[in-house]
């Protein structure tokens, strides 16, 4: 059942997800009077998570941190910054029996452009931009620039960014609630597939504000699945780990239904202290973690939570933000209530920038919402 409300004159199907959203006075009016909704589809919760913090490392105040990912072999960071003339890609050592990483080698990006997430592709370090459409492909290891790249004009601006669950192809946000899987085509990345991100449980159709991303093993947030195969090499044991994860979940048959991905998206929500672990297949968000407690000295509009890395070398989570004085070494604990974590209001972020208010983030998204029965 679609709800019709009357704008400017005219007659405008809604669904009653978008109408909330959107938060008119006509579809308020829509839905006080009892106007019909489309019903939900079931959801299970996601699970909650807080976090413990194990090791605290110095971080430089003046990053505005965009990017944070670790290299597998030698298992330095790598962090991008954004700013206009500010923005700079940066190696560190890490040493656990330090308090401070050592700096290696960092490269700015022409002053025009501001940074944005960083991961690796194609044994390259690929960098997004936030509003130029330009991607930078860098060395690894000397972040010499190889090459430039165009991003899909359907993507109006660049925030996170990391690698497809089989490594083939990119998955980026630009501060909406969809995630775009990207694949070269010529000189462009190329939008090949979208999803969007929702907790319908938490009454969340379009999580909104996705910012920093981070392939995360879906272990972290659900231990019951196999993960670590002791004694194999770093560089052998991500195929090992999704091998060994397929074939437990439906057996060594050749015609085994598909199971849950063996990754999860991690993502920062900005202006929030609430990062969700999306299943890159479906959108769906099936944990929250909960930064609270472990940094006292954020704000909504710019010391924001920002950067997640998963350290493959020790199997170790690391958080941190902009313009944060720390660095941080973490693990999970389960909340101990979570249906008294409030997630909707925590987690629901404040950003509202000229080019994704709330009409336009919502006319962009599917209708009916991934959370409504079609």
């Amino acid at each position: 059942v679609r709800t019709y409300v009357r704008t400017q004159g005219s007659t405008k199907n809604v669904s009653c997800t978008a109408m909330r959203a959107r938060g008119t006075l006509a579809a308020a009016a829509a839905l006080a009077a009892g106007a019909p909704c489309r019903p939900c589809a079931a959801a299970e919760a996601p699970a909650v998570f807080n976090l413990r913090v194990v090791q605290e490392f110095a971080h430089d105040t003046t990053a505005f941190t965009e990017g944070l990912v670790f290299r597998d072999g030698d298992g330095a960071l790598l962090e991008s910054t954004g700013l206009n003339d500010k923005s700079f890609v940066r190696v560190f050592d890490v040493d656990l029996g330090k308090a401070e990483l050592a700096l290696r080698s960092s490269a700015k990006l022409p002053s025009r452009h501001f940074g944005e997430g960083i991961t690796f592709w194609n044994d390259k370090l690929v960098s997004l931009t936030w509003k130029s459409g330009t991607v930078h492909v860098m060395d690894q290891h000397s972040l010499e620039e190889v090459e430039t790249l165009d991003l899909d004009p359907g993507m109006r601006e660049g925030w996170g960014l990391t690698p497809s669950l089989d490594h083939t192809a990119l998955v980026a946000g630009d501060g909406s609630s969809v995630l775009h899987t990207l694949r070269r085509s010529g000189s462009r990345l190329a939008i090949q597939d979208s999803i969007t991100v929702h907790d319908c449980a938490n009454d969340m159709p379009y999580v909104v504000g996705i910012n920093e991303l981070e392939l995360v093993p879906r272990v972290v947030t659900h231990p019951a699945m196999p993960h670590r195969i002791r004694g194999a090499p770093a560089a052998s044991e991500e195929l090992l780990r999704r091998r060994q994860f397929d074939e437990v979940l439906a057996g060594p048959s050749a015609n085994r239904t598909k199971g849950p991905p063996s990754d999860l998206i991690w993502g920062n929500i900005i202006t929030t202290m609430c990062v969700a672990a999306i299943n890159p297949d479906t959108g769906a968000v099936e944990a929250w973690i909960l930064l609270d407690g472990i940094y006292s000295n954020w704000d909504k509009f710019r010391r924001v939570a920002n950067g997640i890395a998963f350290r493959s070398v020790d199997q170790t989570l690391w958080v941190t933000g902009k313009e944060w004085s720390k660095l941080f070494r973490v693990e999970l604990e389960a909340h101990p209530s979570p249906a008294s974590a409030n997630i909707k209001e925590r987690c629901t972020t404040a950003w509202r920038s000229f080019s994704f208010n709330v009409d336009t983030v919502v006319g962009r998204q599917q209708d009916p919402s991934p959370c409504e029965v079609p």
